[in-house]
């Protein structure tokens, strides 16, 4: 029976990871242990581990990050105790293998501590660039800390391949987002509304918005920008949810409230709305904006327009149905009036990013693959 641990730290990895852990934590060939940290313990976020005890996730072990505050200082001493507990508890269960999803700090400090004590990795996600955040730095190196590699498209595994990954262990799976909404009933129109407490308009927008790290001067000043835009658009609908809790989102948590407050006949706000509520929203409203990359993967793919602001993203592939633009005031509303003239009529769903069975797949060769000596890496050089 191989052992296998998974960690999730946020609303976003653990949306991707959901059905893979379930069937994991079913499979009678797997002993899964399953650890959360990050948001999913910090009421400031939306303290979503309700919505995994609400899936009948087991969940083995919680680290709460001590002391976390909107600083630098701060992150860097959860890092240190985090790197304590995952230490203490790799040493308790013994995992023959990690999995791992995205480029979060939290995630970074596991791939060191599991390299440590010797535990191969496989890392979901590796490959993708994100050129205007610190989570550039930190996926890539967790792709060189890990031994297999799940990525979403071809251009992610030449990316890996161009690191020095060798090719057999990189395997395009499509990302299991998109297989889990093919898989999951979302809320209808009305179901939604009831949920969110807010009619629709006829028009309306999702806001997701989180701090630029590599730019943190810029974060408030830009977030102001889209909300001075915003308020141009009056008959608009708009449906905010918190950014995530790294540096710099104390900013924009205060100006969405203080948005939503003096704009409460159009505007609602959510700490989390969890990911099988986000989705069905995402798939309900007409334009997602803002800097996340579920913009860019999920959205196109439900036939929902994204407006990309920023750098954040830049570097992503992306489909015909996301708009970029920077982050001055006059390019987002020039960007804006364009997109909303554009989803007077619905784009198709774009597939880029979807591959059947991705779950599935991901699970064969977790359970199959060979192990033994995998430790062992060699830098495969790129013939010229």
């Amino acid at each position: 029976m191989r052992k296998v641990c998974i960690i999730s730290s946020s609303r976003a990895d653990y949306g991707i990871f959901s059905r893979l852990i379930k069937k994991l934590q079913n499979d009678k060939k797997i002993k899964s242990y399953f650890i959360i940290t990050g948001s999913h313990l910090l009421k400031k976020f939306g303290e979503t581990q309700s919505e995994i005890i609400k899936d009948k996730v087991l969940i083995n072990k919680k680290i709460l990050l001590k002391n976390l505050n909107d600083n630098k200082l701060s992150i860097t001493k959860s890092i240190s105790n985090l790197t304590y507990e995952y230490g203490k508890y790799f040493l308790k269960i013994r995992p023959q293998l990690l999995l791992i999803l995205g480029d979060r700090f939290e995630i970074h400090t596991a791939a060191i501590v599991a390299s440590i004590f010797n535990i191969p990795i496989a890392h979901f996600h590796g490959g993708e660039i994100t050129e205007g955040a610190i989570d550039e730095g930190f996926r890539h190196s967790i792709s060189k800390l890990s031994h297999i590699h799940f990525v979403t498209h071809n251009q992610y595994k030449k990316n890996l391949i161009q690191l020095g990954e060798s090719k057999q262990n990189i395997f395009n799976i499509g990302s299991m987002s998109l297989d889990n909404i093919s898989n999951t009933k979302l809320l209808t129109r009305k179901q939604a509304e009831k949920f969110l407490n807010f009619k629709f308009k006829n028009k309306n927008i999702l806001v997701t918005y989180h701090p630029v790290t590599l730019e943190p001067e810029k974060t408030e000043i830009n977030f102001n920008k889209i909300l001075k835009c915003l308020k141009k658009v009056k008959e608009v609908g708009i449906i905010f949810t918190y950014p995530n809790f790294d540096y710099g989102n104390s900013p924009i948590t205060k100006l969405i409230d203080k948005f939503v407050k003096y704009n409460q006949n159009r505007s609602v706000v959510f700490k989390s709305l969890g990911y099988n509520n986000y989705i069905s929203i995402l798939k309900h409203v007409d334009i997602v904006m803002g800097n996340s990359s579920s913009a860019i993967i999920e959205a196109p793919f439900l036939k929902t327009y994204t407006l990309n602001i920023g750098n954040r993203q830049k570097g992503r592939l992306t489909s015909k149905n996301v708009i970029s633009c920077n982050d001055t005031e006059k390019s987002i509303f020039i960007s804006l009036k364009k997109i909303l003239k554009l989803s007077n009529n619905r784009p198709l769903s774009d597939k880029m990013f979807y591959k059947k069975n991705s779950v599935k797949k991901a699970i064969k060769i977790i359970k199959e693959i060979k192990l033994n000596n995998i430790l062992i890496k060699k830098f495969n050089k790129i013939n010229n």
